[in-house]
């Protein structure tokens, strides 16, 4: 049994023979995991195995905790994704480990008056060895392509700054998938929920790898004042240079994995009903566009 201490920021492991006397064999703390030492609150622990590419078979063995790092081991870089637990009874022949966390972590401040909070979407979690460094990579199930119809794909395009392309696409529940090559200095922005003078900006910063999400115009930020805020983290493009984006848009969230999905950040966002438009721009420089699809999820 693994019982989280929440108050005391650490985890203890118990064994009993018949469930009813426990015998305590050994504790996770902080110190036992690199994280700041103002990560507090531990609450709903999930533990399980989980194979890693890029180890060796005979780099495997005995469980010892590795040093994490917020870089590489942090699920979301976003405000709400909080309290994640993955999927039990997964059959073996299946092999994912498929989490959802809830879309909430405001208590009762969010802005909704006939229901509270929501699950994110469901992504797959892997784990993968990059440069002597565990990452965790998570990407939406795949699932979600059989309740998906393609709105528009366009292919080999340059998008220059002052050009705005896809203004004529509209949608409260979308999934965006774009591959470029960012040029020096160039920011990416993707427009989501757009209407005047609303809008949630999804950009991806060259120089320095920043993919962020801003939600200073998002709707109704008033309920506190976090929910006008951006969230950043720090991806490079691949090795042939590409930069990869997948952005999920609902009703009340967007949920934007970069790369491999080694980060991922998800936010709530309260836009009006008619804030339905999407646009993408550059600035500072151009962007080839290797791929864009816009799909439609269905409602």
């Amino acid at each position: 049994m693994i019982l989280a201490h929440g108050g005391q920021d650490k985890m203890t492991f118990w064994t009993s023979p018949d469930a009813k006397e426990w015998t305590w064999q050994s504790e996770f703390t902080s110190n036992d995991t690199g994280l700041p030492h103002d990560t507090t609150g531990w609450e709903v622990p999930d533990f399980f195995s989980a194979r890693c590419r890029g180890f060796h078979r005979e780099e495997m063995g005995h469980f010892t905790a590795d040093s994490a790092s917020l870089d590489t081991l942090w699920l979301d870089y976003g405000r709400d994704f909080d309290d994640a637990l993955s999927w039990e009874n997964v059959p073996t022949s299946d092999g994912r480990r498929i989490i959802a966390s809830v879309m909430n972590s405001y208590g009762d401040k969010p802005s909704t008056t006939t229901w509270k909070g929501m699950l994110s979407f469901p992504r797959t979690l892997k784990l993968k060895s990059v440069g002597g460094k565990l990452h965790f990579l998570q990407q939406p199930v795949q699932e979600l392509d059989e309740i998906s119809t393609t709105i528009i794909k366009i292919t080999n395009q340059t998008l220059a700054p002052g050009q705005t392309l896809l203004s004529d696409i509209h949608g409260r529940a979308l999934d965006v998938r774009v591959s470029f090559i960012p040029s020096a200095g160039s920011t990416l922005s993707l427009s989501v929920r757009k209407g005047e003078p609303e809008q949630t900006v999804i950009s991806y910063t060259q120089s320095d790898g920043t993919l962020s999400v801003g939600r200073r115009a998002s709707g109704d930020i008033s309920w506190v004042p976090a929910a006008g805020s951006v969230h950043s983290a720090v991806f490079t493009a691949d090795t042939n240079g590409v930069v990869r984006l997948r952005v999920l848009v609902d009703i009340c969230s967007v949920e934007v994995f970069g790369g491999e999905g080694q980060v991922v950040i998800s936010d709530l966002i309260f836009p009006a009903d008619s804030s339905d438009g999407f646009s993408l721009a550059t600035s500072g420089g151009t962007t080839e566009l290797a791929e864009v699809q816009v799909l439609q999820v269905l409602q």
